[in-house]
């Protein structure tokens, strides 16, 4: 978000804020943001 912030202006960091997923460039894939809460019940390993 911070590149998108600079680089392309706070319209664009915004809406990559609140989008569900991020296209992943290094893999040619989507992927899916996990929410904090997802992500704290998940048990340690």
């Amino acid at each position: 978000m911070l590149r998108q912030l600079v680089v392309d202006g706070p319209a664009t960091a915004r809406a990559e804020l609140v989008a569900e997923s991020k296209h992943a460039v290094l893999f040619d894939h989507n992927v899916r943001k996990v929410p904090m809460e997802e992500m704290e019940a998940q048990p340690s390993a």
